[in-house]
């Protein structure tokens, strides 16, 4: 009888020490295109990668997997979105559509894909139009970003229960601690509106023909009727799902569509479909949100604030002397909402996003900047990520007498042709898109190289397909194959 009991203590033993160990993990999904509504390219939380984590060995190549049948095109694989990265007994799982009008689900842990699903709508290219599905999924976002806590077993309380001697009643120290514990709890809250109402279970993805499909994460299968959304064979860049509203934008004129920001309301019974209509040239990227909701897009020579419902015009800023690059990125600091977009010029400007009147401009140092990224450091510093042609460059940025300022923090090594960064839990990942690519792991507060991909990597990545799991970050390339680099770690 013993051994069977000293093997139920080890199993306990182990259950408990992985909880204590793993329970603690709390981590944002990178739920929809750039991470987050804002577009910030940030994951705030990671329970394996830190600037401390990457000076030691074991970050590497997990697995890598190909995607379709190699009959699809080329730069094909869109950003993923991640479901259920949130630790102990939970299965990751990424969601990656392609431009041959696919959607995968891949096994964040093996790369094995549980399943793919095939949208209607064929592949109509022209010299700018790509032609196939160009939305990268989405499933459905918040404007402020969640980072979940635990869902495992709940804390122990100071004092639980006790047995003492038959009529001692219970000990008197561990009454003492019971009181202690009740004299040290915090105050109840008041009752408060009751919390919003769970986020559909659901992945969102657009289909060629520009039908809006509702999928299914466990089959793929459409939840719900698919609704017509676009016109076929449009340019639509990422979705974005926002208090039942499915956003995208269209551009170059593909599929007969003027360039414009498109809005679904799936909560109405008839799903109507609102669109803006561009009279600032034509859009670059992606919308981007503030966390009142208010819809940011960008165009070569304008930002514009749209109203969430409406689509109607709230404020825009005009640029001259140049023209936009970048889409839209928003973020906080000293209690004000910033709107950020790099022009060719290789100037960074900062606007109000309340009034979208200039409060900065600084200058990247190299013409036709490619990508924005932002994080907040420990000390609260919030940084600027940009790339130029050949390096990753980070501003400070701070108000100094009113107005905001960007100060070089530092330079990144030479880069060939770096694409986006992200942030992770204090580490920027960049990808170079040359003919010899290498993924970056940098100090995100010093630009000091901590790791990299080296050789593993053999095809370029041209779109920048790159997202972040928990301990892992992806990347996608031409040829439609994933590769994950992450930390070796049990989930389950």
């Amino acid at each position: 009888m013993k051994p069977v009991l000293t093997v139920v203590f080890l199993v306990s033993l182990v259950v408990a020490v992985s909880y204590a160990q793993v329970g603690k993990i709390t981590q944002q999904d990178w739920v929809t295109s750039r991470a987050d509504a804002q577009r910030t390219s940030w994951i705030r939380n990671d329970a394996f990668i830190s600037p401390e984590s990457m000076q030691k060995p074991g970050f590497t190549l997990r697995w890598k997997a190909t995607l379709g049948d190699g009959s699809a095109p080329r730069s094909a694989l869109a950003e993923g979105v991640v479901f259920g990265n949130l630790g102990f007994g939970s299965k990751p799982v990424s969601f990656i559509t392609s431009r041959a009008n696919r959607v995968f689900a891949v096994d964040d842990d093996t790369g094995v894909v549980f399943w793919q699903r095939e949208l209607e709508g064929g592949i109509v290219r022209t010299n700018v139009c790509p032609g196939g599905a160009t939305s990268a999924a989405t499933r459905p976002a918040t404007l402020v970003p969640v980072i979940p806590s635990w869902r495992g077993l709940p804390e122990r309380g100071a004092y639980s229960s006790a047995v003492s001697a038959p009529g001692e009643g219970v000990l008197p120290y561990l009454l003492e601690r019971q009181a202690a514990a009740r004299a040290a709890a915090p105050t109840p809250a008041p009752a408060s509106a009751p919390p919003a109402p769970p986020l559909p279970q659901v992945v969102y993805a657009l289909s060629s023909d520009g039908i809006l499909h509702t999928l299914g994460l466990y089959s793929g299968k459409d939840m719900s009727r698919p609704l017509p959304f676009l016109p076929p064979n449009v340019r639509a860049s990422d979705l974005i799902a926002i208090a039942n509203i499915v956003y995208t934008t269209t551009t170059s004129g593909c599929g007969g569509a003027a360039d414009g920001v498109w809005a679904m309301d799936l909560a109405s019974d008839a799903h109507a479909v609102k669109s803006w209509k561009s009279d600032v040239g034509s859009l670059v990227g992606r919308v981007a949100f503030g966390t009142n909701g208010t819809v940011f897009a960008g165009s070569s020579n304008a930002i514009v604030a749209l109203d969430p419902k409406g689509l109607t015009v709230r404020n825009r800023f005009t640029l001259t002397g140049s023209t936009f690059v970048t889409s839209p990125v928003v973020f906080t600091i000293a209690e004000r909402e910033i709107v950020a977009a790099t022009a060719q010029d290789g100037s960074v400007l900062l606007l109000d996003a309340a009034s979208l009147t200039l409060l900065g401009r600084t200058t990247v140092g190299s013409r036709d900047p490619r990508g924005l990224a932002t994080w907040e450091d420990r000390a609260g510093t919030r940084w600027l990520l940009a790339t130029t042609l050949t390096s990753v460059v980070g501003f400070k940025a701070s108000f100094v007498n009113g107005a905001l300022t960007l100060e070089t923090g530092w330079t990144s090594q030479p880069i060939g042709e770096p694409l986006p960064p992200i942030v992770v839990n204090g580490v920027t990942f960049v990808m170079s898109s040359d003919r010899a690519p290498v993924l970056y792991a940098l100090d995100a507060a010093t630009g000091r190289e901590l790791w990299t991909s080296g050789r593993t990597i053999t095809s370029p990545a041209f779109r920048p397909a790159l997202w972040a799991g928990i301990g892992q970050v992806h990347v996608g390339t031409s040829d439609n194959v994933v590769y994950a680099f992450g930390f070796a770690m049990e989930r389950d």
